[in-house]
């Protein structure tokens, strides 16, 4: 998956080293999955208020602290979509087999604007364990590829593949 990319890039046989090994989760990672249901859940138009104390899907409690957390990427986006009078698409699905070659390769991008001439793709990045930087994000960068190739700006993307 492209959040993996910093692995598999860097290191191809990783991929089919790890074949049958199951992921583990940890306690940071189930916290960062309910944050990014609850990002998703605001900017589908919940109030985050009213989020607080109950579940996520994965049984981890959406919290007072998460909501702050959050909200300063809902509130990014918000802003972003208003700046550039785009289309918001949360928790966008984009095929990644144009860059991988497997078939049926995806992965879900938490957003992408479309803003005409501009796509601007967003990743949640919360909680602790890994830290994760935004510039040079293999992630990052695979989601804009797919972005650009889903929403038919396909000369921006082959120049955009040139650079890679």
């Amino acid at each position: 998956s492209p959040s993996s990319a910093s692995r598999w890039m860097t290191c191809p046989g990783s991929v089919a080293m790890s074949e049958g090994i199951a992921d583990k989760s940890s306690s940071h990672a189930d916290e960062g999955t309910a944050a990014h249901e609850m990002a998703e859940r605001i900017l589908l138009g919940e109030l985050g208020t009213d989020l607080i104390g109950l579940k996520a899907e994965n049984g981890v409690a959406f919290t007072a602290a998460m909501l702050e957390g959050v909200m300063v990427y809902v509130d990014m986006v918000r802003d972003l979509v208003k700046s550039t009078g785009g289309t918001l698409y949360v928790e966008q699905k984009l095929s990644i087999e144009h860059l991988t070659g497997e078939p049926g390769a995806k992965g879900t991008s938490d957003c992408v604007i479309d803003a005409g001439d501009e796509l601007i793709v967003g990743d949640l990045k919360f909680g602790m364990g890994v830290r994760v930087d935004a510039d040079d994000n293999e992630q990052l960068m695979i989601y804009a590829l797919a972005a650009l190739e889903k929403f038919s700006k396909a000369t921006v993307a082959a120049e955009v593949e040139d650079l890679l």
